[in-house]
């Protein structure tokens, strides 16, 4: 997938981190953006890495991939906006589209939220797209590396 980036805001478990730059390897996103605490730690020089608990449980995944570390989400918009990109969030709300009747587009930013919260309102408002699993269950959430699988998985399957 050319020029799709994947970004993860504020994800709190490493875990969770490591399972979708696995799963973004499996579906060919090669572009990761790490947001705010999502997967890193930082030096005392004040530099941003991947922290290691990330790179064990994504099975080397990271090792081919840009990963690229912003500190909030008005960074990540600015980001966006500089290389052209459709920011395209995942989450359940009153703009939002089903993921079916979504048709993949190249150029885009796909946003996963934090665990708990979703993806933050700045993001939401500066959506160009908001998207949402149907639900069929009981149960009103999904676990976010979960999420990530079903989106990426729509992704690769209908290309524009």
């Amino acid at each position: 997938m050319q020029n799709v980036f994947v970004a993860l805001e504020n994800i709190r478990s490493l875990y969770n981190v490591g399972a979708i730059l696995r799963t973004c390897s499996f579906f060919g996103i090669n572009n990761v953006i790490l947001v705010g605490y999502s997967g890193s730690y930082t030096t005392p020089g004040g530099k941003k890495l991947l922290h290691e608990k990330v790179a064990k449980t994504s099975l080397g995944a990271y090792q081919n991939m840009t990963i690229t570390f912003l500190k909030n989400s008005a960074d990540l918009i600015a980001f966006a906006k500089s290389k052209n990109l459709k920011v395209l969030a995942v989450e359940q709300s009153e703009k939002s589209v089903p993921l079916h009747l979504w048709k993949p587009k190249q150029d885009c930013v796909i946003v996963l939220g934090n665990e708990k919260e979703g993806v933050s309102k700045e993001i939401l408002e500066a959506a160009d797209k908001v998207l949402e699993i149907s639900r069929y269950g009981r149960h009103n959430s999904l676990n976010v590396s979960t999420t990530a699988g079903i989106v990426l998985y729509h992704l690769a399957t209908n290309p524009n």
